[in-house]
């Protein structure tokens, strides 16, 4: 008999005790959590939850061939979702022949709605939830992705209430469509290609009519629509057994749909290959983008000192906190000027009106730099290593206060170079290079305290990217502002898209000499686009101030349009 893994009900389990074994110094490991009993069998996962965890939960199905087999899960089954601080639901299912595809669909449901039913238990966030698998398990992955919905609100049993909804996918090898197998009209539902695993499809398998009943059913390609959850997939084009054609045929219709998707294709490699568990770092990453950061409210709105003529005071951070905003861009400024960081009596003073107000310091700006170019001055070099001076004072004396909160606030880890006017880089090759010799002399002093050095420019993605790589240090990045790109000419949702949040550090949200909404930029598209890649740092506004209108008064409506565009706590 095909094994199911069959779990011997003692008293202990009826008491609701946990049995758990610490599998490292990072991970505890949860056993066989039962969410379904039929026909006197029991159905568990296994949950390996982490250290320092994330709130969100991955379902990783334990399916080959539709065979759930439990001496697969290894205490290192969580890996690498666990090193990111997702908790792992290893979940397994009834095997075929005893059961068949469609019984196995809905144990998966079944799963799903018993841990959203149960989420407080393990700390997560029930609207936040991805499922991979491979092969089988990538079928039943996707059967979720697509078909996955609300549950029955007259169900007797409460579980069967929950919807069975993921928010992301993240698969290897799937099939997606049982009647078009390897080319249009190729029918595998328990034929064909597939009729070694006819048990697996049952008697709906035996005729042409009900196989394209069942083919449909079970078949994730015909379930896409606008509402399917992102989804990643990784294949090889030499699979012999469930070929490449699968997922380009399901990749094309969730396209089509509006879906997120991408396909990852993996050149001469067949159905698995030796640590396949490294190319699971790209799906880390999907879900990161799209479950770690589509939590609700994730924008803070700051907005500049210099827009709001309050340089290097605590006057702006008042003026913040009045008009409803997270945070000021504080300037650094010429020694001396204003409340100057480069002094303790001054830093001390910032943190006292920051723990006054609320407001955060979301980062520092050198507008100076404009009129002290980097490119041309010593000056300038001097100015930026003063500013990081200042902030690794800012991050030595928030170590030492007990207010963690406070601590965040009155430590920013990114610092605006300004690269305009006398400053401005455009088509000036010489001056470029010259950047890219200082910033790879400032750039491992900002890595080692975690400090970004944020570039703001004139500059195409082009330029930026042969800036960063000519430094080569991830503490060098874009700080993308919209208007100056838009007026430039260039496409600013293609480039903020294709730069992503490995190469975005902040982003000023402006509109020029109009208020933000009022004017040809798309902050709508902005806001779907900055979602999408897992943005979830400041948005900061910049001038967006019509001529004649009060700063208080364009702050108040630009604050009003951005929490309302993006969705930011209030």
């Amino acid at each position: 008999m095909n094994r199911v893994h069959l779990i011997c009900v003692v008293a202990a389990v009826f008491a609701g005790l946990v049995f758990e074994t610490i599998t490292s110094a990072q991970v505890t490991r949860e056993r066989d959590v039962i969410y379904l009993r039929t026909e006197g069998v029991a159905m568990t996962f296994d949950v390996f939850k982490p250290a320092n965890p994330n709130g969100i939960g991955i379902i990783k199905v334990v399916s080959g061939g539709w065979k759930s087999k439990y001496e697969k899960v290894t205490d290192d089954y969580g890996v690498p979702y666990t090193d990111h601080g997702y908790t792992v639901f290893a979940v397994m299912h009834g095997s075929q022949p005893r059961y068949q595809v469609r019984d196995i669909m809905g144990f998966m449901h079944r799963a799903v709605r018993f841990i959203r039913t149960h989420a407080d238990r393990w700390d997560i966030d029930p609207d936040r939830m991805g499922v991979t698998g491979a092969s089988a398990g990538g079928h039943l992955s996707l059967i979720l992705a697509t078909k996955g919905g609300p549950g029955d609100p007259d169900a007797k049993d409460p579980i069967d209430r929950a919807s069975s909804a993921v928010q992301a996918a993240g698969v290897f090898f799937p099939p997606t469509d049982y009647l078009n197998w390897s080319e249009p009209g190729d029918d595998c539902v328990g034929v064909g290609k597939q009729e070694r695993w006819q048990p697996a499809f049952g008697e709906e398998s035996k005729t042409a009519e009900t196989r394209q009943i069942l083919g449909r059913h079970m078949s994730s390609i015909y379930h896409v629509s606008e509402t399917t959850p992102p989804v990643s997939i990784i294949h090889g084009d030499a699979d012999p057994i469930v070929p490449l054609f699968q997922s380009t045929s399901f990749k094309m219709v969730a396209e089509a749909k509006g879906v997120p998707i991408e396909l990852t294709i993996k050149k001469g490699l067949q159905h698995g290959w030796p640590n396949k568990q490294a190319d699971e770092v790209r799906f880390v990453k999907w879900f990161d983008q799209h479950l770690l950061a589509a939590r609700a409210n994730t924008y803070r709105i700051g907005t500049c000192d210099w827009s709001i003529k309050m340089q290097v005071s605590e006057e702006s951070f008042e003026f913040a906190k009045a008009n409803g905003l997270d945070g000021i861009q504080y300037s650094f400024d010429a020694k001396g000027n204003g409340l100057d960081l480069r002094t303790r009596e001054n830093r001390d003073k910032v943190r006292a009106i920051v723990k006054e107000t609320g407001v955060a310091i979301s980062s520092l700006g050198i507008g100076l730099l404009n009129r002290v170019p980097l490119a041309t001055t010593d000056e300038a070099d001097r100015l930026v290593a003063d500013c990081l001076e200042a902030m690794v004072m800012l991050k030595e004396e928030a170590a030492d206060l007990e207010d963690r909160e406070l601590a965040e606030k009155v430590s920013p880890k990114i610092v605006l170079l300004a690269f305009f006017g006398k400053a401005d880089l455009n088509g000036d090759e010489e001056r470029m290079n010259t950047v890219i010799r200082k910033l790879k002399r400032f750039a491992p002093i900002a890595e080692k305290h975690g400090f970004i050095l944020g570039i703001e420019s004139l500059l195409s993605e082009a330029d930026h990217r042969r800036i960063m790589e000519g430094v080569g240090s991830p503490a060098v990045k874009v700080y993308y502002d919209t208007a100056n790109s838009a007026r430039m000419g260039y496409d600013i949702y293609r480039e903020i898209e294709s730069l992503g949040t490995e190469n975005i550090c902040e982003v000023h949200i402006k509109q020029d000499a109009a208020l933000l909404g009022q004017g040809d930029i798309d902050f709508p598209r902005i806001r779907l686009l900055l979602d999408s890649m897992g943005y979830n740092g400041w948005l900061i506004i910049e001038g967006s101030k019509p001529k004649g209108m009060s700063h208080a008064d364009a702050t108040k409506a630009n604050t009003k349009f951005a929490r309302d565009c993006f969705n930011a706590s209030p």
